[in-house]
């Protein structure tokens, strides 16, 4: 594995560790179920942020992508989204004020076994993606 992969390896196991600390700590309610019980999704999602043009098409050259974890409601399936980078700096600092422990932190294999290190979605697909659903949208006066 080189130096980036486990970089980003260390970003995942801090941010997922900071999550189920938080967890721990605050048993949040599902606001649609009241719900105590959630999982945290076994993958990173990546969502993209485009701007879009004056005829209403996305521009290509302002495409950026953020990762985040997801917490789902075990009973109605609510589902949260969390900054996988603010989730691990949090967690950096929590542990820095003695706030959390290292020994919260998952395992480096457990995350590098798990699906969290899948590649992401380039950001040639996503943007072949949304062109397809910006043409099913686009209206007559759009065409101009």
């Amino acid at each position: 594995m080189n130096k980036e992969a486990k970089e980003r390896l260390e970003v995942i196991r801090y941010a997922i560790g900071g999550l189920k600390h938080l967890l721990s700590v605050n048993e949040p309610l599902c606001p649609m179920c009241g719900c105590h019980e959630y999982f945290i999704n076994d993958k990173i999602y990546y969502l993209p942020h485009y701007r879009f043009g004056v005829n209403g098409t996305p521009e290509t050259s302002h495409c950026e992508a953020s990762e985040y974890l997801m917490l789902t409601c075990k009973e109605c399936g609510n589902t949260k989204t969390f900054d996988v980078g603010t989730l691990s700096n949090s967690a950096r600092k929590r542990i820095k004020e003695g706030k959390m422990s290292k020994l919260e932190l998952p395992h480096m294999k457990e995350v590098e076994k798990s699906n969290y290190m899948d590649s992401p979605t380039t950001s040639e697909q996503l943007m072949d993606l949304l062109n397809t659903v910006s043409n099913d949208y686009r209206t007559p006066d759009m065409e101009s």
